[in-house]
């Protein structure tokens, strides 16, 4: 009975060596990752909206790829890159990704939606999504040191691209949010 006590904790504590810690957050009906928001400012009219949303783009040197002031929406694809730093334990790692940005005005509110996200190893390659990089992502682990420091890694990879998804999304409401009136 000691015995299969023994067996069964180590069972419970090798599955969750490998788990990750941070996650991404997830759109609950298609579980990809996605990030959306909406930003209100009732002192400008769609049509304002949408042509700050132009100028956002060309500022953050985003080429639309789509475009059509009917509808109010502009979609451009935004870069993400996570770099690691060499370590006694492991390489360093350099990984691109990217994901669509879709902007949505209507008078008095501008929706931002970050969906589609890929890991890219080049620039016009079509990638991989990035649930798929995160869910096989399986480097070579020899112990339980190593296999701590991967999903460490593989945390960090994740927070890097949420904290700068965050940063976008603060320039966004910086840009379209209503703009303070007082000198203080």
């Amino acid at each position: 009975m000691k015995y299969l006590f023994y067996l069964l904790v180590s069972m419970l504590t090798i599955t969750t060596w490998a788990q990750n810690e941070y996650e991404l957050k997830r759109n609950d009906e298609t579980n990809r990752i996605f990030y959306q928001g909406v930003i209100e400012n009732n002192k400008k009219s769609k049509e304002e909206l949408y042509k700050m949303g132009i100028a956002w783009f060309e500022s953050k040197g985003l080429s639309l790829e789509f475009q059509d002031e009917t509808l109010s929406q502009l979609m451009a694809e935004v870069n993400f890159s996570t770099i690691g730093k060499a370590s006694v334990y492991g390489k360093a790692y350099h990984y691109n990704f990217s994901s669509e940005l879709t902007l949505e005005f209507k008078d008095g509110k501008t929706r931002y939606t970050f969906d589609h996200f890929k890991k890219k190893s080049s620039p016009g390659e079509p990638g991989t999504t990035l649930e798929t990089f995160i869910e096989n992502y399986e480097p070579v682990i020899s112990s339980k040191k190593s296999r701590a420091r991967q999903a460490k890694m593989l945390d960090g990879i994740e927070i890097d691209i949420d904290s700068q998804i965050g940063d976008l999304m603060v320039d966004l409401n910086r840009e379209f949010g209503p703009k303070s009136e007082s000198d203080w």
